[in-house]
């Protein structure tokens, strides 16, 4: 019959188990390797971002690598409770004094009521304003884009490759 197309599929079970056998080797040692390397770097750079008073919220900083049967995921946080407010910011709110008199000690090394006076404009600009987001993780992702892509390509290509 004219005009006819013809296919014929060879070695289908082989090529079948071979793909399989890729998609399970995508969430075994080689892509967690890619995403621990990745995560680090997100790490290192988060690190360099997150704003520092005592150092608390930066030492805090850590990875995680979790790897299941469908997926891997690389986790960089900290377990500090103001580690949201820093990276997203807050709505306004009242703080309360105390810990910002010592900020301000810190801080600007004032001292007795010339620290409570400070604390409490902060205080009121923080009532007032809310937090401004710091993104110490977000500009870690976003401004290494590239490179995570590449790291996280190169684990795929080393994969397949064998």
């Amino acid at each position: 019959m004219p005009g006819q197309i013809v296919v014929e599929i060879r070695r289908l079970k082989e090529t079948r188990r071979a793909m399989e056998e890729i998609a399970a080797q995508l969430h075994g040692r080689g892509m967690v390797n890619a995403m621990k390397k990745a995560a680090g770097l997100v790490l290192r750079e988060s690190r360099k971002n997150a704003p520092v008073n005592r150092g608390l919220l930066r030492s805090s900083l850590a990875m995680e690598v979790r790897a299941t049967a469908r997926e891997v995921q690389g986790v960089v946080g900290s377990p500090v409770k103001y580690a949201p407010h820093m990276e997203y910011g807050t709505k306004p709110f009242t703080p309360p004094l105390q810990p910002l008199v010592r900020w301000v000690e810190l801080k600007f090394g004032k001292r007795g009521q010339d620290a409570i006076l400070v604390a409490k404009g902060v205080q009121r600009k923080i009532a007032r304003r809310g937090l401004k987001p710091r993104r110490y993780l977000r500009s870690a992702v976003e401004d290494n884009k590239s490179k995570l892509i590449d790291i996280l390509e190169q684990g795929v290509k080393d994969i397949v490759n064998g």
